[in-house]
């Protein structure tokens, strides 16, 4: 074999190892090595031995390591096929298979095999079915022992597809006999809820129970507790009516209400409580009783009720649905006294009208259309004189608290872009006065300016000709004055200052998220609404709020919890006002579990700003899970992280912080870096105080090598503590006068010191011994020195001692 070629099956060889296919690796190493010492000539191998004598040496090495590799993997095959000759094929054990496969899994990272990756799975789709079956064969046998019979012997059939052994066959033979028992008690099952559909409480208990005493089955007795359940709320619905009947009303509805949580269907129940509020004359519970129960019965008791309320309209719809001779007479006579109301009400709005008294014109006809059906002239004279005379004769008065409160109030009833703008106006003009006010400003303008765009006075303004109008501008324009208002509160009362300080920057940054004009928000008739109106108004807008706010953006809906002002706060920049303001109570739905995660992210950040890592630890460490999710959130905490290492000076404290960083950034590969590195100081000094072994230094810093792979303090350290244990184990064999398992331990060692301390550790055996006058056996001698030559032969140092020895 030339030199080329034993190059390149050294190569080809490598790069089997590197695939972990020790086996083929192995097979062309020892043939390369094999053939280049039986078929080099003698000339190839003077040349080669000044050319490849680094590669042989390597190759031999590796063969040593890769034959380790196949040892250890035919060792694990060997193990795992020993366990499996243990398995009986017996379907309800899988202990064998699953040891087995654990120990293939183990061979497989040793060496790779496709022969192992198929057993593995041959063996795994074995266990997957012996799985299946005792599943199966575990749900019948809980069937079985409730005593569904039938069920089980399907589900012991349904195993028997897959194992159709002895165990399934007697297990079917077992139960097969009490088939007959189920199927009668199956029957008296039937007969009881038949007997129960039919009302027939008692009958149905006693089939029940008698099928119970031969053949007790959680079903039954279920359907037993109902029962009774049932009987008992007919007996206590009866001892109400026995209570009505004596006048005692209050035990009555008691007796009502506990047989109602009884009864599956509570409609007697409902009944008999709606008349005796009818009968004590409370309406409002009443209503409440009597609502959406079926029947003419009710039908006509909800009517009572209204026309005793003076609901006419309501009252005429419930009976006129009734066909009862009595009920249809009542009806006309209701409707005649309705008609005469009717014209009651329209001469007396028409005479409040013309006294001017137009407050009370308004209730009146409000209180008209809300009695009976829509009223077309009530109607226009309500919304085209009553109501715009009473808004001038308002504005007219001056009185901005009065009109302020008169334009909120319509806001919230009538939620339009007219009102909206009353509202502001009012608020402007109020908040000049009385600077107080100018929280209801801040939010009455900042939701007018998400709604610019649709504000129809803002629309073909004759003077701009054909431009258009910059919303943009205008919008400046008009927060200019309110933020000179919110500074000149600073000069008296900072405190107040402050508060108005962050309702403003919430707004703020609110409409820069909802975007000018907005188009992103919650929303009431079509109207974007900023987080202080909808803190305001939320609750009385239940039935008209819509969010128009993607699921994603969290940013945007956290503004509108209890967090939002805080939140605006970390937006801008002002974090220890954020600290200071957050809500110290816990978030409770999505939304403000984000927004309260945000703010401790912003604190942690605030903090190590601060060079304070310490009270960064709490708040960070309590968002850990939430800034996988945020690259933006990882590149700035690093960032402060690199910044806060720059000024911790004590080792402790930078191992302290070292801990607290790979807690929070464990991807980080400067962070990775700085932890490895600070715990890797941190075995070294317990190995030199002796609080560690060298074995379980290894495996902490084989541990940290997981995490930072190429770091070389590690590498280094795991180098240094593997060459200590090389020594100590050397040394222990040396005082046990085991020189050969020395030698052998040198010459598979990877480290050139060891070969060195094992070669010195010969040769001083011989001078020591010579000097003393110990050693006389020339053999020995001879021995000690070949055996230090074959490990260090090139050592400057013992060139002499080779000599002498007659070696080189």
């Amino acid at each position: 074999m030339n030199i080329d070629s034993l190059k390149t099956a050294s190569h080809k060889s490598q790069q089997l190892a590197q695939q972990r296919k020790f086996r083929e690796a192995v097979k062309i190493a020892e043939t390369a090595l094999n053939q280049w010492q039986e078929k080099s000539n003698l000339w190839q191998k003077l040349v080669g031995k000044f050319l490849i004598a680094n590669l042989l040496e390597s190759l031999q090495k590796q063969l040593g390591e890769w034959r380790s590799q196949v040892t250890q993997a035919d060792k694990l095959i060997n193990q795992a096929e020993s366990i499996l000759k243990n398995d009986t094929g017996d379907p309800l054990n899988i202990t064998s298979l699953t040891s087995a496969i654990a120990i293939y899994h183990l061979a497989s990272q040793v060496i790779f095999e496709p022969q192992i990756s198929e057993l593995i799975h041959k063996y795994q789709q074995e266990v997957s079915k012996r799985q299946k079956f005792q599943l199966l064969v575990r749900q019948a046998k809980t069937q079985a022992d409730n005593r569904f019979f039938k069920s089980a012997i399907s589900l012991y059939k349904e195993a028997g597809y897959i194992y159709n052994n002895e165990f399934i066959k007697q297990a079917i033979s077992d139960i097969q006999g009490q088939v007959y028992q189920e199927e009668n008690y199956h029957s008296a099952l039937e007969k009881a809820s038949h007997a129960e559909s039919e009302g027939k409480l008692k009958v149905a208990l006693s089939i029940l129970e008698e099928a119970l005493i031969s053949f007790p089955r959680s079903d039954g007795f279920d359907l037993q507790r109902k029962l009774k359940l049932r009987i008992q709320g007919r007996e206590i619905f009866a001892h109400g009516l026995v209570a009505e009947k004596k006048g005692d009303f209050l035990t009555a509805k008691s007796h009502y209400e506990q047989a109602k949580s009884l009864i599956s269907n509570s409609t007697d129940c409902q009944l008999r409580l709606g008349i005796l509020a009818i009968k004590t004359q409370d309406w409002d519970n009443a209503i409440f009783y009597l609502q959406n129960l079926p029947g003419q019965q009710a039908g006509y008791l909800r009517g009572f009720v209204f026309a005793h309320q003076g609901n006419l309209q309501a009252a005429y719809q419930e009976w006129e649905k009734i066909s009862h001779p009595l009920v249809v007479e009542q009806t006309q006579i209701l409707n005649r006294i309705s008609q005469q109301q009717h014209i009651v009400y329209l001469q007396q709005i028409e005479d409040l009208v013309a006294a001017a008294d137009l407050p009370t014109a308004k209730n009146v006809s409000q209180e008209f259309l809300k009695k009976f059906a829509p009223h077309p002239l009530v109607e226009t004279n309500l919304k085209k004189y009553i109501q715009p005379s009473l808004e001038k004769l308002i504005w007219q008065s001056s009185n901005w608290d009065q009109i302020t409160q008169h334009t909120q109030n319509s806001w919230l009833e009538n939620p339009q872009i007219d009102t909206l703008h009353n509202w502001v106006v009012a608020n402007y003009y109020c908040s000049q006065k009385n600077p107080e006010k100018l929280d209801t400003l801040i939010i009455s303008l900042s939701t007018a300016l998400a709604n610019l765009t649709v504000d129809n006075s803002l629309q073909n303004l004759p003077w701009l000709g054909d431009e258009k109008v910059d919303f943009l501008a205008l919008s400046l324009n008009l927060k200019r004055p309110l933020e000179a208002a919110i500074d000149q509160i600073k000069n008296y009362d900072l405190e107040v200052y402050f508060n108005l300080r962050d309702y403003y920057r919430r707004e703020s940054v609110a409409l820069k998220f909802m975007g000018e004009p907005a188009h992103l928000g919650k929303q009431v008739n079509n109207l974007f609404i900023t987080p202080g109106c909808y803190e305001y108004f939320s609750q009385h807008w239940q039935s008209l709020l819509v969010d128009n706010i993607p699921a994603g953006d969290l940013t945007l809906s956290s503004l509108y919890t209890p967090w939002g002002l805080a939140v605006a706060a970390c937006l801008e920049g002002d974090i220890q006002r954020a600290i200071n303001i957050k809500p110290q109570n816990q978030p409770s739905n999505k939304t403000e579990k984000f927004a309260d995660q945000l703010l401790k992210y912003y604190e942690g950040c605030y903090q190590l700003q601060q060079q304070r890592w310490r009270l960064a630890m709490t708040p960070l460490q309590s968002v850990r899970e939430e800034i996988k999710y945020h690259q933006d959130w990882q590149q700035e905490i690093e960032k402060l992280f690199n910044l806060q290492r720059q000024v911790i000076v004590e080792f402790e404290e930078n191992l302290q912080f070292a801990n607290f960083c790979y807690e929070i950034l464990p991807k980080s590969i400067s962070v990775k870096s700085y932890y490895t590195e600070y715990k890797a100081e941190e075995v070294r000094q317990k190995i030199v105080n002796d609080k560690i072994s060298l074995n379980q230094a290894l495996a902490e810093l084989q541990e940290l090598q997981i995490i930072d792979r190429d770091n070389t303090i590690v590498l280094d350290m795991i180098d240094n503590v593997e060459l200590s244990q090389e020594i100590k184990e050397i040394n222990r064999l040396f005082q046990v006068e085991q020189y050969e398992a020395m030698l052998k331990k040198a010459k598979f060692s990877k480290r050139e010191r060891v070969r060195y301390i094992v070669a010195e550790f010969f040769l001083n055996m011989i001078i020591k011994g010579i000097q003393q006058n110990r050693l006389h056996d020339q053999e020995l001698i001879l021995q000690l020195g070949v055996w230090a030559y074959e490990i260090c032969p090139h050592e400057p140092a013992f060139q002499e001692i080779y000599r002498s020895l007659k070696l080189c």
